[in-house]
C-alpha cells in the first residue's frame, strides 16, 4: 500500500530529473527578463507540486507510522535535498550551470507546496 500513495511523487521526481537534465541549447534563450521570471516560477511550481505529493503520500499511507506522523518535516527535508541536488545535477548536462536563484526558487517552492497542503487540509477540515 505504501507505493500506491507515493507513486505520484516518484513519477514527478522522474519527470523533474528529466527536465533538469535537458541540454541548455534545447531551452529558449534566457536574455529576456520575462523568461527569467517564468523560469523561477517553473522551478517554484515543480517543487511545490513535489512536496505537496510527498506530504499527501506520506499522510495517506498506513505502513510506516513515522512517515504518517511527520509528513511535513520529512517531505520538506526530501524537497530541500532534491532542490539542492537538482541544481548540481544541471552541471552534468551540456550547457547548463548551477544557479543560486533557481535553488532559492526550488526551496521556496518546497515551502509553498507544504503551505498549500496545510491550507487545503485546514480548509477541508472545517
Amino acid at each position: 500500500m505504501f507505493l500506491k500513495y507515493i507513486t505520484p511523487a516518484l513519477f514527478w521526481i522522474i519527470l523533474m530529473t528529466f527536465l533538469f537534465l535537458i541540454p541548455g541549447d534545447a531551452l529558449p534563450d534566457a536574455t529576456n527578463w520575462d523568461f527569467l521570471m517564468l523560469d523561477k516560477l517553473v522551478h517554484f511550481g515543480l517543487f511545490a507540486v513535489l512536496v505537496f505529493l510527498l506530504i499527501w503520500g506520506f499522510a495517506k499511507q498506513k505502513k510506516y507510522n513515522h512517515l504518517r506522523k511527520q509528513p511535513f518535516q520529512i517531505s520538506l527535508f526530501i524537497g530541500f535535498m532534491y532542490a539542492i541536488t537538482s541544481e548540481f545535477l544541471q552541471q552534468l548536462s551540456i550547457s547548463r550551470a548551477f544557479e543560486w536563484q533557481d535553488m532559492a526558487a526550488n526551496i521556496l517552492g518546497c515551502i509553498g507546496g507544504s503551505l498549500a497542503f496545510y491550507g487545503l487540509n485546514k480548509f477541508n477540515s472545517k
